[in-house]
């Protein structure tokens, strides 16, 4: 018997949609085990965009959403302001 993990993510967007704009990173992560909020962090910073978990500077990318829909299901959104 294997205790394989698998991850997806489906990406809703990503980046900056229009010049000197700020980025937004959208997903949907879907696990095949119940996962704990730490996990989910982990796995968006690896996956969909790095971010500050205690943002210190306004320009830090921060975490905006990371919310369960099931169990195994959690929506993230990563936002960092425009940095020239």
């Amino acid at each position: 018997m294997q205790n394989d993990k698998t991850v997806s993510l489906n990406i809703i967007r990503a980046g900056q949609p229009r010049a000197y704009a700020d980025s937004d990173y959208e997903g949907v992560f879907t696990f095949s085990w119940h996962p704990s909020e730490q996990e989910v962090k982990a796995f968006t910073k690896l996956m969909l965009h790095d971010f500050v978990d205690v943002p210190t500077h306004a320009l830090d990318a921060r975490l905006e959403k990371c919310e369960m829909r099931t169990p195994n299901e959690w929506h993230v959104h990563v936002h960092a302001e425009y940095n020239d």
